[in-house]
């Protein structure tokens, strides 16, 4: 509810609801039209959202670098080891069991179930086409991933220090 509120407290106080309720008026109309509406419509659904999806990640990158200060300004002040994804030997013993279990958790699920990763896979017409399939995906998602990785970035250098977010989920 904290991403919906600048939205929905303007809808819902005025009426006399309270945002929860609002949130479930909204969530209970989304299960009636998709269980009345069908698969296209869900397809549909989903389509929309995807695109806003990519656009809202769009349109966050540049405006996050510009709060930053720029690219030199966003280089300068990230610290080395926000880059870092694989730890080395003398940073710490890596991988813990913590670390194996978020794994799991995080990219099996996505791995097995994403349905934009399966239809690469099992469309392609050889074992080859699929892996074509599925590296020209990864050459599309992986940079439009750092449309959503930076602007968190740049948001945990910009409300660092003195400038620390009471609720750090209203960062957007």
């Amino acid at each position: 509810s904290t991403v919906l509120q600048p939205i929905t407290v303007p809808l819902a106080e005025p009426n006399g609801y309270s945002v929860y309720t609002l949130v479930v008026i909204v969530g209970l109309g989304v299960i009636v039209y998709c269980a009345f509406s069908g698969l296209v419509a869900v397809a549909y659904t989903s389509v929309i959202q995807s695109f806003l999806i990519i656009l809202g990640g769009i349109v966050l990158l540049p405006l996050t670098i510009k709060e930053v200060g720029g690219f030199a300004a966003f280089a300068e002040k990230t610290p080395d080891h926000y880059f870092v994804f694989w730890k080395t030997a003398a940073d710490a013993p890596w991988p813990t069991y913590l670390d194996v279990i978020m794994f799991i958790f995080v990219g099996m699920p996505y791995w097995c179930t994403s349905q934009y990763m399966l239809q690469r896979s099992f469309a392609g017409r050889s074992v080859r086409d699929a892996s074509k399939g599925l590296i020209l995906a990864a050459l599309l998602t992986g940079p439009l991933t750092l449309s959503y990785l930076v602007p968190g970035i740049c948001a945990a250098t910009i409300y660092s220090g003195e400038n620390q977010l009471a609720n750090t989920d209203s960062v957007l």
